[in-house]
């Protein structure tokens, strides 16, 4: 298991605090939504093949999760892609709380 330390290496200060807060955020939205976290690298269809939801219900649910996590509009100037920061900051989320 990856420690917090050794996933943020490499990142700017910045971009650490930045996925620190959205995997503080993640603590605070409900478990469908972090089950989605944990794939939100795969493409929508594979993430409703793995967790059997439907592609559709998976895409609402991609969007209610980069709201709550203060990620709401990709065209934003982001450091890095919403999807990437997600991702890091569940890395980071199961790191601490070991999910």
């Amino acid at each position: 298991m990856h420690t917090s330390r050794s996933i943020l290496n490499g990142l700017t200060p910045e971009l650490q605090s930045e996925v620190q807060d959205v995997a503080e955020r993640l603590r605070h939205v409900p478990p469908r939504l972090r089950k989605i976290a944990q794939y939100i690298w795969y493409v929508p269809k594979e993430i409703a093949k793995k967790i059997d939801l439907s592609e559709a219900t998976v895409r609402t649910y991609i969007n209610d999760l980069y709201h709550q996590l203060g990620l709401k509009d990709n065209r934003k100037t982001y450091h890095l892609d919403r999807t990437i920061i997600v991702a890091l900051a569940m890395m980071v989320y199961m790191s601490k709380y070991d999910e």
